[in-house]
């Protein structure tokens, strides 16, 4: 019974010990990485959310012709599309290349973010 208790502990200790070094062993880059990534999702929810307003506003207009306002929706959404595609790309990216990645991310969110202003403002 004894032993027993104290293999169990070890055990325990031993996976304790495991996470702890699993868990320290992230670096800053994939730290900076995993916070970005948080950020720019969030952004991406944000323009999802406005997408979707978009489009409620557009059914709301009645007989006015919306083909172009919709169109532009469309291509935001598309825009949207892709962003989300290339984030979780850049989830899996190695340390070397993930600021490489984030920049060329970045400029996406600009671009799907200023399509959005223009098609907001339509």
């Amino acid at each position: 019974m004894i032993l027993s208790q104290f293999f169990s502990r070890i055990t325990v200790f031993i996976i304790l010990i495991s996470s702890a070094l699993i868990y320290g062993c992230e670096s800053k880059a994939d730290k900076a990485r995993d916070k970005y990534v948080e950020a720019t999702h969030t952004r991406l929810l944000k323009i999802e959310h406005e997408i979707l307003a978009l489009r409620e506003r557009a059914d709301n207009w009645g007989t006015q012709d919306t083909s172009g306002f919709k169109a532009q929706i469309e291509h935001l959404s598309d825009m949207e599309i892709r962003a989300r595609k290339q984030l979780e790309t850049l989830k899996n990216t190695e340390e070397e290349s993930w600021q490489t990645a984030r920049a060329e991310m970045e400029k996406r969110m600009q671009a799907a973010e200023k399509a959005y202003q223009n098609t907001r403002d339509w």
